[in-house]
């Protein structure tokens, strides 16, 4: 089978059942924690594919997309806690506090595990966007946006390996 048709059915049907699972874990009466954000998952499905190298890259991912969501919320926290305290606009605030952050996912590269830089930014863009849709951004969110790029990692990586199956690869050579 075309490798691009194989990862192309692999990952489609796994998106389709993961669909599945985001429908029933955002009935009414999940806990918020444990509702998943679709595009989130997305965006971990993603960062596996773009740092590669199988079930090392996905822990790599969920490493780097969590030290950038953590990164966003210390952000979103510390704005929060510093706006009525200094006497200038609260959005500079906000402005020196993304600035740092940012340096700090850069330095964070340091460690081997947090050495995909784009895969923190993919995570702390997540938190900024999921607290936005939610109109919170609380440790919930954080939690929420977390589970969900990790979602997006399993799944990368079992799209990974479905593909190889369908192509005739063994485990270990999907997607090279």
């Amino acid at each position: 089978m075309n490798v691009l048709l194989a990862y192309g059915i692999s990952i489609g049907v796994l998106a389709a059942i993961f669909m599945a699972i985001d429908y029933v874990l955002n009935l009414p009466g999940v806990p918020y924690f444990l509702q998943i954000i679709s595009f989130a998952t997305f965006v971990g499905w993603a960062t596996y594919y773009a740092i590669g190298d199988k079930h090392n890259g996905m822990i790599k991912g969920w490493c780097c997309n969590a030290n950038g969501a953590f990164w966003g919320f210390m952000t979103v926290l510390l704005y929060g806690l510093t706006v009525n305290i200094w006497s200038f606009p609260g959005v500079i605030v906000f402005w020196l506090f993304i600035c740092v952050s940012c340096i700090i996912v850069c330095l964070c590269a340091n460690v081997k595990l947090l050495s995909f830089i784009p895969g923190g930014f993919f995570g702390m863009a997540t938190f900024y966007g999921f607290a936005n849709i939610k109109g919170d951004f609380g440790i919930e969110v954080l939690i929420a946006c977390i589970i969900s790029l990790w979602f997006g990692g399993l799944f990368g990586w079992l799209s990974d390996l479905g593909a190889g199956v369908l192509i005739g690869k063994p485990k270990d050579d999907a997607a090279e």
